[in-house]
């Protein structure tokens, strides 16, 4: 939780996108429920439904929340106009080591 990957565990979407969309389609085929957190809904494209970023009730030193909002989440070109519920879109991490990638991202057509 962090404005930087200092640990350089960051992935980048667009080279992880194929290998998650392969385990998605092996888990379903295996009959696992899946669920992706904290990926662009956009990317997702046919798996965007797969998208669950909710969380439950947490009780939990509030601390946590200062340190969490240091992420950035929520960072997209798209962000006023797409409708997605779920999407967190880029933190500040990600866009400083991979940056916008806004040729890539688009509003979703409904969450």
């Amino acid at each position: 939780m962090s404005e930087d990957d200092e640990k350089g565990l960051a992935a980048n979407h667009l080279e992880a996108l194929p290998f998650l969309r392969k385990a998605i389609e092996r888990a379903r085929d295996l009959g696992r429920a899946v669920e992706v957190k904290n990926f662009p809904e956009c990317l997702l494209a046919e798996h965007g439904a797969l998208l669950r970023n909710d969380q439950p009730q947490l009780y939990i030193d509030p601390d946590f929340w200062l340190e969490f909002e240091r992420n950035g989440f929520h960072q997209c070109v798209y962000r006023e106009v797409c409708p997605s519920k779920q999407c967190l879109g880029l933190n500040t991490a990600y866009i400083k080591k991979f940056g916008w990638q806004a040729s890539h991202l688009y509003p979703v057509a409904n969450s």
